[in-house]
């Protein structure tokens, strides 16, 4: 599926939660976010994200690929942190 939209792109931790209808952070550097408690935005449902800061992620029973740079990884076997 081509994107014909521009990606989202995201600055700050405050910026990623205030568009998953979260509170801002308690520190402007490091949040923790259970991503069952946020909100799907549906105009966002399919578009790219760039992200301008580094993210840690763990995804319990993930299977699938992701898309990282020019290429894809098949976590079909374990889980992915990112």
């Amino acid at each position: 599926m081509k994107q014909t939209k521009q990606p989202i792109i995201i600055k700050t931790i405050s910026e990623l939660l205030r568009g998953m209808g979260m509170p801002k952070p308690l520190h402007p550097l490091v949040a923790v976010v259970n991503y069952d408690a946020t909100k799907i935005i549906r105009e966002n449902a399919g578009r790219s994200f760039l992200i301008d800061f580094y993210k840690v992620s763990f995804k319990k029973d993930f299977k699938g690929q992701v898309r990282y740079g020019q290429g894809y990884y098949d976590f079909e076997e374990g889980v992915w942190l990112s």
